[in-house]
């Protein structure tokens, strides 16, 4: 075990959680899961481990939860999405998917599921990604039913060491050219159709959207939010008549120069969003004879000066 080991598995048994160790060596889950896995700790123990500090963090700081008219809520600590749980039990019985629940009341399809199931809803089978079609309607119901049930098997049966391998096998395949390549393609398609995941609609974004609207532009009228810009990059906004393209980025997610230093990124996918973010400007510039204008906003611009970011767009025109 070298020292960067060492560390990990000392700031483990301090009691620090797995993600917690994560965000302050700045490392992926699976990176320091594995290193925890190796130093003799099974896949099961890190669970109970993990089970245990919820517990607790959610007696010490919020006090024992109870459920009362089918939320968990301790005084007034309640999820605001609780509210549309009867629209979406509703919604539910009357034949919509759990993705056009989301769309419909503005919540992402994973909350909406959730909540469905803490209420005691039988799920039906999911629909395939993006396609709007479940697995029972394309291989058959008896099919679908054997494979969900052989997962659900496999899952719990299986070993930290193919886990590990598991994770291997699929960080190689995201690595290949065609993988990419198929996934650029896929993630335009699907924003082009509307479809794309609700996680795309970040808080910069939603904090400019606001800023746009109030100032009196219209949605999809005089500005578009996720602009596919020649099938080549997606755009946060873009006014496509003016030649107007703003783009919002989280301060450490696509690291703000005037928050962190360059030298102490440590995160692959933090640097690949910046080649990223350098790729699509130089692409911008010489598009259509240098006509386009980019103007890029951060998180803690958007948060504390929202009036200097919409006058700077205003400025523009």
């Amino acid at each position: 075990m070298n020292d960067y080991e060492k560390k990990v598995f000392h700031m483990y048994n301090n009691k620090l959680s797995i993600p917690q160790i994560c965000k302050i060596l700045h490392r992926s889950y699976y990176k320091i899961r594995d290193i925890v896995i190796d130093s003799g700790i099974t896949q099961e123990t890190i669970n109970e481990d993990s089970r245990i500090r919820k517990l607790t963090h959610y007696e010490n700081s919020l006090g024992v939860w109870q459920k009362k008219n089918g939320s968990w809520h301790k005084g007034k600590r309640v999820s605001k999405t609780d509210k549309y749980i009867p629209q979406m039990i509703e919604l539910y019985n009357s034949g919509l998917s759990c993705e056009d629940i989301g769309k419909k009341l503005n919540v992402y399809p994973g909350c909406v599921r959730v909540k469905l199931k803490r209420e005691g809803i039988k799920l039906r089978s999911g629909h395939s990604y993006g396609t709007g079609i479940t697995m029972a309607e394309r291989i058959g119901k008896e099919k679908a039913d054997k494979m969900a049930k052989d997962h659900s098997i496999w899952m719990k049966n299986r070993t930290s060491e193919q886990i590990k391998q598991n994770a291997i096998a699929v960080k190689k395949t995201w690595n290949k050219p065609e993988y990419i390549e198929f996934a650029r393609k896929r993630a335009l398609k699907q924003y082009a159709s509307g479809k794309f995941p609700k996680q795309t609609n970040t808080k910069p974004e939603r904090i400019m959207k606001k800023l746009l609207i109030d100032v009196g532009f219209i949605e999809n009228k005089d500005f578009i939010h996720q602009y596919n810009l020649y099938n080549k990059f997606s755009l946060d906004f873009c006014f496509p008549s003016k030649r107007l393209i703003i783009e919002c980025d989280g301060d450490y997610w696509h690291w703000n120069p005037k928050l962190h230093d360059i030298n102490d990124i440590k995160s692959d996918f933090i640097k690949k969003n910046l080649r990223k973010d350098k790729a699509k400007e130089a692409y911008i510039k010489k598009i259509d004879n240098s006509s386009w204008t980019l103007l890029r906003f951060w998180d803690s611009e958007l948060s504390k000066n929202p009036e200097k970011c919409i006058n700077k767009v205003l400025e523009y025109f």
